[in-house]
């Protein structure tokens, strides 16, 4: 493991975090019709896919390891 993958892993654990808290409350119609509410959900997935391309560079064996059923 290495210095920068607990970070990493902060970072996508926070992304989710302020995803879902964007989301809480309202419905498919209302975030469908948000565009800011939309947008600042789609960053933070950004957030998380970026942080776990990262983590899959370089920690190929992590990824390896964490692969769930049916994974390729």
């Amino acid at each position: 493991m290495t210095d920068k993958t607990p970070k990493l892993l902060v970072d996508a654990q926070g992304a989710i975090a302020l995803a879902q808290e964007f989301i809480a409350g309202c419905s498919l119609d209302g975030y469908a019709q948000d565009q800011m509410r939309r947008s600042a959900v789609e960053r933070q997935l950004e957030i998380v896919g970026e942080a776990c391309a990262r983590l899959a560079r370089m920690e190929p064996a992590l990824i390896r390891a964490n692969k769930g059923p049916g994974s390729n």
